[in-house]
């Protein structure tokens, strides 16, 4: 028997270890549903005493980075896992009535060649840069990169030094204290 992590349709799905702290243990979400899961794809974790409860825990972290979800389904697809994404995407994803069933279509003109993008939170959206950073760290483990992001990012540093050479911005008006060294710096001059 192989490694039920090596089955072809989990294999190329990447798990995301989060930096925060661990939420709670739920024994739907961490055991069943993810025993389910391999039954269905005829893996039996338990025919093999060298897997265990470890794999289950594995796999949660590859479904959590590569799902979609709505309110009565979260979905898994090793197809899904292959789309980058984007604050400005050029493709779009929704499910259908059945909630099961995965439709991706472009929005706009896409070259041969040319990579697809989509933003994993369609509600992130319209939030501010600030949000969308801290809704999509859940899968990319740092700040959005992406060209919206990182043009927003710059718009908002220029905007901090708008109020000329002196680099003190509009917000940074109250009076500094006086110190020492300061003091000794002017009697030098």
């Amino acid at each position: 028997m192989s490694h039920p992590l090596d089955h072809h349709l989990l294999a190329r799905l990447t798990p995301t270890y989060r930096r925060e702290a661990p939420s709670c243990f739920v024994l739907e979400d961490d055991i069943a549903i993810m025993n389910d899961m391999l039954q269905q794809l005829g893996i039996d974790i338990f025919a093999n005493p060298d897997f265990d409860t470890w794999v289950l825990f594995a796999l949660r972290a590859r479904v959590d980075n590569n799902c979609w979800s709505n309110p009565i389904h979260t979905c898994i697809s090793p197809l899904f896992s292959l789309f980058n994404h984007s604050c400005e995407p050029n493709a779009r994803w929704a499910t259908q009535a059945d909630g099961t069933t995965l439709i991706v279509t472009v929005e706009q003109d896409v070259s041969q060649g040319e990579q697809l993008f989509l933003i994993y939170d369609q509600f992130a959206r319209d939030d501010s840069l600030a949000k969308r950073r801290g809704r999509f760290r859940q899968w990319l483990d740092d700040d959005c990169q992406c060209s919206r992001c990182v043009r927003e990012a710059s718009e908002s540093a220029e905007g901090a030094y708008s109020a000329g050479e002196t680099g003190v911005a509009s917000w940074d008006t109250a009076e500094k204290p006086v110190l020492p060294e300061d003091l000794l710096l002017k009697k030098k001059h």
